[in-house]
C-alpha cells in the first residue's frame, strides 16, 4: 500500500517540544514533510527523525497570523505533491491562505487546526483571508472543546475532531529534585508556576494568593517573560512582602522536567480577557506527568485538561486560590489522589503516540 503523503506546515516546530508529534506520525507508516519558518526566534537544532524536514524562509516573522512563506517554497511544494496538506496554523492568518492555494494547486485534501476558542475575527484582511479558509476547508482539528462551538458560529460546515496538545514520557516524569532543590535554595512548600511571564496568565494573582499563607513556602516562577511584566511583578512582591519567598528560574526545553519536579504543586491561574482566554495550558500536563498536582483557574480549557485530576479555582479569587494551595499542603492523601489521577490522565489522553493516531485516524477519513 502506498504512503500517504502529509504536508505539515507549523511555525512552532521550530521548538523541539512540538517536533515529538510529526515524529510519532511518521511511525505510523506515513510520508511526512515537516515545513517549517528558518527565521524564527525559537529555533531548534533537532535533527529530523523519520520525516523530510523542510525550512524556509518567511516574511513577517515571527507574527504568527502575518507571516507566510517565501513564494518559491510552491516548487518544492509541486515536487513534493502531497496527499494532504495539515496546516497548524489558524484559519485567519496569511500562511492558511497560502495552504488553501498549495491544496487547489496540488489537488491536496486540507486540513486546518486552530486553537481560538473565543468567537472574534481579525481585522482586514485577516478578516476576509478566514472566511475564505474556512469557507473552502472540509476538515479542521481543534485544540480544545470550545474550538468546535467558534468554529460552528464561524458557519464553517466541514467536519471538525478535538485533539489537544501531547508530550512525550521520555520527557517528562518523576525525578530525584534534591540537588536542584538544594541549589536553588527552595524552603518549605514549593509553589511553582511554568510558562510566559504575561499580563493573562495572571501571576499577580498568585502572588496575592500567597501573600496571607500561614505555612513556609517558596514560588518557583519561570523567567520566561514578556514585556514588563516581570517588572510589575516585582513590584507588587515588594508590596505584599513575599519578595524574599520568589525564585526564579530559566530553562530550555530539555531542562524544564527539572524544575518542574522541585515543586509540590504547580498553579497556572490563567485569566480572560476580551480577546483571549487559556487554550490548554501545556504545563498543566507536564506537571502531572511528572507526578505533581495541578491547581488551574477556570479560564478557557484548563478545567477540560485537568478533568478530575487537580484542582480548579475562580480566576478572579485570590481567595479561593489560597484554600486549593492550603488543602493540597495540609492533605497529604489529597496530594496522592490527585498525583495517581494525573498521570492516569496524561498517560490515556495526552501522550504524542496517543494523539498521532488520531491525528492519523483523523486524515485517512478525509475526502
Amino acid at each position: 500500500m502506498k504512503k500517504p503523503k502529509i504536508l505539515f506546515v507549523n511555525h512552532s516546530c521550530t521548538w523541539e517540544a512540538y517536533r515529538r508529534l510529526p515524529e510519532e506520525l511518521a511511525k505510523l507508516g506515513v510520508d511526512l514533510t515537516l515545513l517549517v519558518p528558518s527565521n524564527w526566534f525559537e529555533r531548534s537544532n533537532k535533527p529530523a527523525n523519520g520525516y523530510r524536514l523542510m525550512e524556509w524562509h518567511t516574511i513577517f516573522a515571527p507574527h504568527i497570523y502575518r507571516f507566510f512563506f517565501f513564494p518559491p517554497v510552491l516548487l518544492e511544494i509541486l515536487r513534493i505533491n502531497p496527499d494532504i496538506i495539515f496546516l497548524d496554523e489558524e484559519p485567519g492568518s496569511l500562511v492558511a491562505l497560502q495552504g488553501l492555494i498549495w491544496a487547489k494547486l496540488t489537488g491536496a485534501k486540507l486540513c486546518f487546526r486552530s486553537c481560538e476558542n473565543i468567537y472574534r475575527f481579525g481585522r482586514f484582511p485577516l478578516n476576509l483571508i478566514e472566511k475564505i479558509v474556512l469557507k473552502n476547508s472540509k476538515h479542521a482539528v481543534c485544540m480544545n472543546p470550545q474550538v468546535e462551538l467558534v468554529l460552528k458560529k464561524k458557519n464553517f460546515a466541514g467536519i471538525t475532531k478535538t485533539i489537544g496538545l501531547g508530550l512525550d514520557k521520555k520527557d517528562f516524569f518523576k525525578k530525584d529534585s534534591f540537588v536542584l532543590r538544594k541549589k536553588l535554595g527552595l524552603n518549605g512548600f514549593v509553589i511553582g508556576f511554568a510558562g510566559r511571564l504575561s499580563e493573562e496568565k495572571n501571576v499577580e494573582l498568585l502572588l496575592r494568593a500567597t501573600a496571607g499563607l500561614n505555612f513556609e513556602y517558596t514560588l518557583l516562577i519561570d523567567n520566561y517573560f514578556e514585556g514588563n511584566y516581570r517588572q510589575r511583578l516585582d513590584a507588587v512582591a515588594k508590596e505584599l512582602g513575599v519578595n524574599k519567598n520568589i525564585v526564579y528560574f530559566d530553562a530550555n526545553f530539555a531542562e524544564i522536567a527539572d524544575y518542574i519536579n522541585c515543586m509540590d504543586v504547580l498553579v497556572l491561574p490563567s485569566k480572560t480577557t476580551p480577546r483571549w482566554m487559556e487554550q490548554f495550558g501545556r504545563v498543566l500536563i507536564e506537571a502531572m506527568a511528572c507526578e505533581i498536582p495541578v491547581i488551574g483557574s477556570n479560564s478557557g480549557s484548563i478545567p477540560w485538561v485537568i478533568g478530575d485530576a487537580g484542582l480548579i479555582f475562580d480566576e478572579r479569587s485570590k481567595k479561593e486560590l489560597a484554600q486549593k494551595i492550603d488543602l493540597i499542603h495540609s492533605d497529604k492523601k489529597l496530594r496522592k489522589q490527585l498525583v495517581e489521577k494525573g498521570v492516569k490522565r496524561v498517560e490515556g489522553n495526552f501522550l504524542n503516540n496517543i494523539l498521532a493516531k488520531e491525528f492519523f485516524d483523523f486524515f485517512m477519513q478525509m475526502e
